[in-house]
């Protein structure tokens, strides 16, 4: 397959799309439009992609925003493949957008977790930390982060 084929259409911004691409080698990659919008905002920077890869192992890379795990579920179902299926998920960074579901879909999965080793770091909760960070509730690289006040 030389052009991805579309699963599901989902919004014009790609939100809710599922693309099928084979490789020449013949590897299944789906790529799963997670939205990545704060609820009540008009923030809204288009979805995030998720990616599933179908080989010996089912590998899913990145996780999609906090909170729709559910809409990640869907996406999953509509390529034939359910949580429990994932044998690895890999996380590129931290970043809530790319490992907000994580806690919720590793559990269910049981998948292997494979991401740098400062990973464990950087998703740690430190809301007893004083450090005036914007955002003390959220994973370490995102405690900084300038996103709209309504987020607080």
């Amino acid at each position: 397959m030389k052009t991805p084929k579309i699963i599901l259409s989902g919004k014009e911004n790609g939100e809710g799309m599922v693309v099928h691409y084979r490789t020449t080698r013949g590897t299944d990659v789906f790529g799963l439009g997670v939205p990545n919008i704060y609820s009540n905002t008009d923030w809204d920077l288009g979805p995030t992609w998720c990616y599933l890869v179908l080989g010996d192992r089912t590998t899913l890379i990145d996780t999609g925003r906090r909170g729709n795990v559910e809409v990640l579920e869907n996406l999953l179902k509509s390529t034939g493949k359910r949580p429990s299926d994932i044998d690895r998920i890999v996380v590129s960074h931290s970043h809530e957008d790319h490992d907000g579901n994580l806690a919720d879909l590793l559990p269910v999965s049981q998948a292997e977790l494979w991401a740098h080793t400062i990973y464990s770091q950087m998703i740690a909760y430190n809301t007893h930390v004083q450090d005036g960070a914007r955002h003390p509730d959220l994973p370490g690289s995102c405690r900084m982060c300038f996103m709209p006040e309504i987020v607080r």
